[in-house]
């Protein structure tokens, strides 16, 4: 009855998970060592990421910013 489980069934996929805390900063960063995507300071953010500063408080449609360096959108940011 679990999200999870209904995906699994509609894909087939026996071990198809959602990544963990560590898997999915991995993603996020794409290689890259800085506190974010885009360097050490906030500068640049506002390229890969709805975030306070930016989101007017509001959603924003996804994929409406940049890719990190591995084509991954939104993956900073909420």
């Amino acid at each position: 009855n679990s999200f999870m489980g209904a995906l699994r069934q509609m894909t087939g996929l026996k071990t198809l998970d959602l990544p963990s805390e560590e898997e999915w900063e991995y993603a996020a960063r794409a290689g890259a060592t800085t506190k974010w995507l885009c360097g050490d300071s906030e500068t640049g953010l506002d390229d890969y990421a709805w975030y306070s500063k930016n989101s007017d408080n509001s959603t924003h449609p996804v994929g409406t910013r940049r890719a990190n360096a591995w084509g991954l959108y939104d993956v900073h940011g909420n």
